[in-house]
């Protein structure tokens, strides 16, 4: 029995770490949809931990936990994205910054096309004169 509480422990401090993480998010982070990414996912995870935690500290608690893990699960994220969008809808602006994916969309379009798999395409069409990425969107 005691080793079950230990367990318990052991889960209601993961817990406890992944709810202060998202308190950490939703202080450092910069903007809404940032705070609301941090808070949903960490106190999703903080909570399903406690959840875990209860069931070992009380076993005959198992059913209510699950439904209430159940509930926190369909229910966070809906809300999350609910909060997103009104956000969205209601012009508040997204964090300026400047994109880290950026190098590579403009090796992209400047024609290195070996290492993103269009080299292949190239040479499976070189005998029609297609160019693969005029197919997909890319410069001609």
């Amino acid at each position: 029995m005691i080793v079950m509480k230990i367990i318990a422990f052991v889960f209601f401090f993961i817990g406890a770490f992944f709810i202060f993480v998202g308190t950490l998010g939703i202080v450092r982070m910069p903007d809404v949809y940032n705070k609301l990414q941090a808070g949903t996912k960490a106190t999703t995870m903080g909570f399903l931990s406690v959840c875990v935690g209860l069931i070992f500290w009380e076993p005959s608690w198992i059913l209510r936990a699950l439904v209430i893990a159940g509930f926190v699960v369909l229910t966070n994220p809906i809300g999350s994205h609910a909060l997103a969008r009104a956000a969205k809808n209601s012009g508040i602006p997204f964090a300026g910054g400047k994109d880290k994916l950026q190098p590579d969309q403009d090796i992209i379009s400047k024609g290195s096309v070996v290492n993103h798999g269009l080299a292949k395409d190239s040479a499976k069409n070189a005998d029609t004169g297609t160019d693969p990425r005029a197919v997909r969107g890319g410069k001609k």
